[in-house]
């Protein structure tokens, strides 16, 4: 999927190792036309949205600006400033908009465009890393909230289903980011369109044989290859993992992101080609082409679903190219990776 390059690189925030998905009214947006109720209570729409009894503002695929679906000025209530730029995911399976202000503070959201929202919903769901721990939230057709304690402070992930589409929102080192995730997933209700099952034509091959060209920028191969230590050696793709072309079980960020992220996730249920069903790499400070940086790699042993996994300080490297390069942990994983996009 392709990823427009930012505007310049936002300020260092920390990010806990594995994001995963108190019941105040939002203190910042407690007056004005950007404040919502309790659920069941009609909710304000945002600044500059039209008020409508249903969803039918917004398609997420027609947005331009992936970062204008809140209203103006709502996201910097919430992160109590003004924001850096934000950055933008435009992707041929997502969109999304990453906003930072305050050191360690930022709000985060994903829609997945591709998929139904239930089927991605209950995709992430069978994970126990995600699933455990949450909370039932009466939004949308269904959604839970997850609280996670990191160095930035208390992380709120809320994972929603939102009239058909699969919608994530992560509020970040914030006086209550539970209510104000939930508050931006309100948001989300009054606005979005009904979500309607894309042109099998417009996405790229999945695992079960369905073809159509893919969209430039299109992760169409990964390869990681894990030389040390011996007992998890081997390489892994994604022909080999049979995800080609499935959202969100494969990423591979693009260099001057401002948050870097590589990962495969093998299919629930299944045996992965190698001992390693999850591999995460991860550089919250991003990278760029031809730069080495601090890492966390996390390594998920057994079967995806079931995984025993362990998180390695260590370094990643991006070769001359953009497309490829090494990492290392001390104790930890040692070897090479490389992306391969649709052009």
């Amino acid at each position: 999927m392709s990823q427009p390059s930012a505007p310049r690189r936002a300020r260092r925030v920390r990010v806990a190792a594995i994001t995963t998905a108190a019941a105040l009214a939002l203190a910042a947006c407690s007056s004005g036309s950007d404040s919502t109720e309790t659920a069941g209570a009609p909710t304000t729409v945002p600044a500059g949205r039209p008020a409508t009894d249903a969803a039918a503002q917004v398609d997420p695929r027609t947005l331009s600006d992936p970062c204008a679906i809140f209203g103006e000025g709502t996201v910097e209530r919430i992160l109590g400033g003004a924001v850096e730029d934000p950055v933008p995911t435009v992707q041929s399976y997502e969109i999304g908009c990453r906003w930072s202000a305050q050191p360690d503070a930022f709000v985060t959201y994903t829609i997945d465009t591709e998929r139904p929202g239930q089927e991605a919903f209950d995709g992430v769901m069978q994970y126990l890393e995600a699933s455990q721990g949450t909370e039932e939230v009466d939004l949308g057709d269904r959604a839970v909230v997850k609280l996670v304690k990191g160095s930035s402070g208390t992380q709120a992930v809320l994972d929603s289903v939102i009239h058909g589409w699969y919608a994530t929102i992560t509020v970040t080192g914030t006086d209550d980011p539970r209510a104000q995730a939930i508050d931006l997933g309100r948001m989300l209700e009054s606005s979005l369109v009904a979500f309607t099952p894309m042109d099998p034509s417009a996405t790229s091959t999945t695992a079960g044989g369905s073809s159509g060209p893919a969209a430039p920028g299109t992760l169409t191969d990964l390869q990681v290859t894990i030389e040390e230590p011996a007992e998890i050696a081997g390489t892994t793709t994604l022909e080999s993992l049979k995800v080609a072309g499935v959202p969100g079980y494969a990423n591979c960020s693009q260099p001057g992101q401002p948050t870097f992220v590589l990962e495969f996730i093998a299919l629930p249920g299944e045996n992965p080609p190698t001992p390693v069903g999850t591999f995460t790499i991860k550089v919250d400070d991003g990278i760029d082409v031809g730069e080495t940086a601090p890492a966390s790699i996390s390594v998920g042993l057994g079967r995806s679903d079931t995984a025993t996994v362990t998180t390695y300080e260590g370094t990643l490297t991006v070769d001359a190219a953009g497309t490829g390069g090494t990492f290392e942990a001390p104790g930890g994983p040692k070897g090479t990776w490389s992306c391969v996009r649709a052009s």
